[in-house]
């Protein structure tokens, strides 16, 4: 059975080119029909496609950091898009510590603490695309969760922290 963009592309090299133009427009004027909730589908796309654009170019890291005598432990906790607008954190304590946590060398000299070199390596596209999700589906009545990084896209219910 051929694929979809395989029947459109036989379609539209079939079609003359006034025809072709003809098919696009009422396509468009299809799709721009279509509500959800009484919104456009367009504008509902163009939000999803704004949300994902700065969800991940605009985030923050909560860390903890331990240092005891000349070693440090550094360990990331939780990712928060609110910066983005998505009104989400992931708590990462689920997560594996060999990608949340990181141990180092310490010195502290003359009241300035300097910590040896240190990386995490986390899956941050599958935590980004979590907070997507849980951004759209909270848009419906809920502003702000916190989301286990196990639990996919259930909100902890004692974490919501308003309504919009």
């Amino acid at each position: 059975m051929p694929t979809a963009p395989t029947v459109v592309a036989d379609l539209r090299a079939a079609l003359p080119s006034a025809l072709e133009s003809r098919l696009e427009g009422w396509i468009d004027d299809q799709i721009e029909a279509i509500t959800i909730n009484g919104v456009p589908v367009t504008q509902i796309a163009a939000e999803i496609a704004a949300l994902g654009e700065t969800t991940l170019t605009r985030f923050a890291i909560d860390s903890e950091l331990v240092v005891a005598g000349d070693e440090a432990t550094h360990r990331l906790t939780r990712l928060d898009f609110t910066p983005a607008g998505a009104g989400v954190t992931i708590a990462l304590a689920e997560v594996p510590a060999d990608i949340t946590s990181a141990t180092t060398t310490a010195r502290c000299e003359g009241g300035t603490l300097t910590l040896g070199d240190h990386a995490f390596s986390l899956p941050f596209g599958q935590y980004a695309w979590r907070a997507i999700e849980a951004a759209e589906r909270l848009d419906s009545g809920i502003w702000t969760a916190e989301l286990d990084a196990s639990q996919g896209l259930r909100p902890a219910p004692s974490t919501f922290t308003g309504e919009r």
